[in-house]
C-alpha cells in the first residue's frame, strides 16, 4: 500500500511538472506575439502619420515657388539648400529642430521644364537610413498674371 501511495504522489507531482512546463511555454509565446503585435503597431502609426505628412507637403508643392516661399514659412524650422529642404519631427510628429527630432522629411525639386516640377519626397527615421514611406509627385506651375 505503502508503495502504491508513492507511485500516486510521483505521478501527480510529473503532472504539476509538466503542467507548469506547458504553461510556462504557452506564456512565453504569448509575451512574444504581444511584443510583436506592439512593435508592428508603433511601424504603422510611423507610417500612417509619414504618409499623412508626405501628401500635406505633396499638397503645399502644388502652389508656385511653393518650395521656395510656402514650405519655409510652414516650417521655421527646416534646412533649406539649393533644390531641397529638410523637415524635422519629434516622436509625436511635430515640426521641431534637428536637435530634438526623431523623424526627418527629405524633399528635392527637380525642374523639368515646360512649367513641370517634380519633387522626390521621402521620409525616415532619423537614426535609421531605411525609408519609412517615399513618393514622387509632379506639379504643373501655372501662370498667374
Amino acid at each position: 500500500m505503502r508503495n502504491h501511495t508513492s507511485l500516486r504522489s510521483s505521478l501527480l507531482l510529473i503532472e504539476l511538472i509538466m503542467a507548469i512546463l506547458i504553461f510556462s511555454l504557452a506564456g512565453g509565446m504569448c509575451l512574444q506575439i504581444f511584443a510583436k503585435s506592439h512593435s508592428l503597431g508603433m511601424r504603422t502609426v510611423e507610417l500612417d502619420m509619414a504618409v499623412r505628412e508626405a501628401t500635406s507637403v505633396s499638397e503645399v508643392l502644388s502652389q508656385k515657388d511653393a518650395l521656395e516661399n510656402e514650405l519655409p514659412e510652414l516650417y521655421p524650422k527646416a534646412e533649406i539648400a539649393a533644390g531641397s529642404i529638410t523637415i524635422y519631427y519629434d516622436k509625436d510628429f511635430q515640426a521641431c529642430g534637428r536637435k530634438d527630432a526623431c523623424f526627418q522629411m527629405n524633399i528635392r525639386g527637380n525642374d523639368k521644364g515646360r512649367r513641370l516640377v517634380s519633387y522626390a519626397i521621402t521620409v525616415r527615421k532619423d537614426s535609421d537610413a531605411a525609408a519609412i514611406y517615399s513618393m514622387e509627385t509632379t506639379t504643373y506651375q501655372q501662370v498667374r498674371p
